[in-house]
């Protein structure tokens, strides 16, 4: 019986209570030539870490130049920080580190080739057999505990689609994602970059080391970089020489990263006051000129001083945060600036709790006869997720159908799916994780919204008095809420797949078996995308040009 060959076991050094130097990683650099197809592995910890750290190298059969491996954990929970295959020492040293003490990884190798007179070799690419001298930089994947790399496919401007191994890849908690904007210009790199984090998804494209095209989340061009300066969290992928002939960012990197810690610094400040999506806010000076509320907020961020009015003018001192931006959506990059500029001129007023009236709303909702609504309800949704059936969506469709034709009214529908990544593929989600998915959608529905299943596995909304654009809102919510703490215990955000279709009546057709076709197709799009959200109306934008 065949048996697969075993891996001979790695060479481990002692450990060091230090950083690695120069004649250290010689040292192990000749071990490994020394016993080729084996790993030499030097343990380090260095003064006040909190965890150790293991720099490997081998000499793989393919490669002439030796492979490094940066790892770090407590043994239970380990990361891979940068894996290369570089023959140039100095150039290892100089990113080790950076990346254990915390350095900018871009700066660090300018000021070692400034220090020793030397050109560091810094070109892009995994090496063939032939190629010396060049590296994956940063080939950075994390390989986290129960966290598989992700395995996003691309989509283009139009649909670019995924054609060979990333030249980078790796996670934003461990490589920040301005640093690792610096590393592609720093190094010039022309290519695809794919990001997929809780916050929602983009994808950039670079011709040496520049930004040429980018969509993000709600946004393009250069706010869709602002956009994704504000993510923490995500996986990222570069795959070379992929391009477009399409141009959407008009500003310098160097630029965009300077507006972006702006943009950051604003958002943390709204977090850190306790401002969230829930958040109701409420005007607090009555009679307000127009001249007072111009002079009080030019104080702050410069910001378009009309849509600063039209956001304070939609407060009404009854809605979240949320349902403000659902009617009017803005990109973060808009309201973040707008928000903050409002609170700091002390024009608005928040709190987690509704006022008055609208607990009195509900008070007088509550006073209706529950059991009887109830017991109605029961018949008409899934015993296990509270969500109407399929055939209930499609009742509650015609009828939105027909307020539309009475009334013209708009309306979207929101096709979705949720599904579990694991060794078999994907799968829908069921029993707890399912429980906690539709527990943490419910939050998100307005009174009027429909929520049901749709066919077998997948999930709809009906938005009434919904542009597509608000729907895309909702979607992005929905997809913070689901991504932003695990459904289950010992379940990563990773693991979880969601895709969302949007079309919406006029906005796309006006025939309803014509939006689900639609929506649908949307959904395909978007599951076969780095970005998580497609509206019906972005294809057929993109096919007729």
């Amino acid at each position: 019986m065949f048996r697969p060959q075993k891996s001979p076991p790695p060479i481990r050094l002692p450990r060091i209570a230090q950083l690695p130097t120069y004649e250290m990683l010689v040292k192990i650099t000749e071990q490994a030539y020394e016993s080729r197809g084996r790993t030499v592995e030097l343990p380090f910890n260095p003064e006040r870490q909190q965890f150790g750290y293991i720099i490997a190298v081998c000499f793989e059969p393919e490669f002439t130049e030796p492979t490094w491996t940066l790892t770090t954990g407590d043994g239970n929970r380990v990361t891979t920080i940068f894996r290369m295959q570089q023959s140039d020492i100095t150039l290892i040293l100089t990113v080790i580190e950076s990346q254990c003490l915390g350095t900018d990884v871009g700066e660090a190798i300018s000021n070692r080739a400034k220090t020793t007179g030397t050109e560091l070799n810094l070109k892009r690419g995994i090496p063939s057999p032939n190629d010396t001298g060049s590296m994956a930089f940063p080939y950075m994947m994390a390989t986290l505990h129960g966290m598989p790399p992700s395995s996003a496919t691309a989509g283009a401007p139009a649909a670019a689609q995924e054609t060979g191994p990333a030249a980078l890849e790796g996670d934003l908690q461990t490589v920040p994602y301005p640093n690792l904007l610096q590393s592609i210009s720093m190094s010039k790199m022309t290519g695809r970059l794919a990001v997929k984090s809780s916050k929602g998804g983009g994808e950039f494209y670079f011709e040496d080391g520049a930004p040429v095209y980018a969509v993000a989340a709600d946004a393009q061009g250069d706010l869709a970089i602002l956009e994704s300066l504000t993510w923490e969290d995500g996986k990222f992928r570069f795959y070379e020489r992929e391009r477009t002939v399409e141009r959407n960012v008009k500003k310098r990197l160097d630029s965009l990263l300077m507006e972006g810690i702006g943009l950051l610094d604003q958002l943390k400040y709204l977090q850190n006051s306790g401002v969230k999506m829930e958040t109701y806010l409420f005007r607090k000076v009555a009679n307000l000129t127009e001249k007072d509320f111009e002079q009080r907020v030019s104080q702050f961020v410069p910001m378009d001083m009309n849509l600063q009015k039209q956001f304070y003018q939609s407060v009404d001192n009854t809605s979240t945060l949320f349902e403000l931006l659902r009617r009017r959506p803005l990109v973060k990059t808009e309201w973040v600036p707008i928000l903050f500029n409002l609170l700091h001129a002390d024009l608005l007023a928040f709190s987690d709790k509704p006022p008055a009236g609208v607990r009195m709303g509900l008070m007088e909702v509550q006073s209706l006869d529950r059991t009887q609504i109830q017991g109605v309800m029961s018949k008409l949704v899934r015993p296990e997720t509270g969500l109407y059936t399929y055939p209930m969506f499609l009742f509650f469709l015609e009828q939105e159908f027909h307020r539309y034709e009475r009334l013209n009214v708009p309306f979207s529908v929101v096709l979705f799916d949720m599904r579990l990544r694991d060794a078999m593929g994907l799968q829908p989600l069921s029993g707890p994780m399912l429980n906690e998915a539709v527990r943490r959608l419910i939050t998100v529905r307005r009174n009027l919204d429909i929520l049901a299943h749709f066919e077998t596995f997948d999930f709809a909304a009906i938005l009434p008095h919904t542009t597509t654009d608000s729907a895309a809102f909702f979607a992005q919510r929905v997809i913070e809420l689901i991504m932003q703490t695990p459904l289950a215990p010992h379940i990563h955000p990773a693991h979880i797949h969601l895709s969302f279709g949007v079309a919406g009546v006029p906005e796309d057709c006006d025939d309803p078996a014509f939006l689900i076709a639609a929506a649908k197709e949307a959904r395909a799009r978007a599951a076969s995308s780095t970005l998580p959200i497609c509206l019906f109306k972005n294809i057929h934008s993109a096919q007729s040009t």
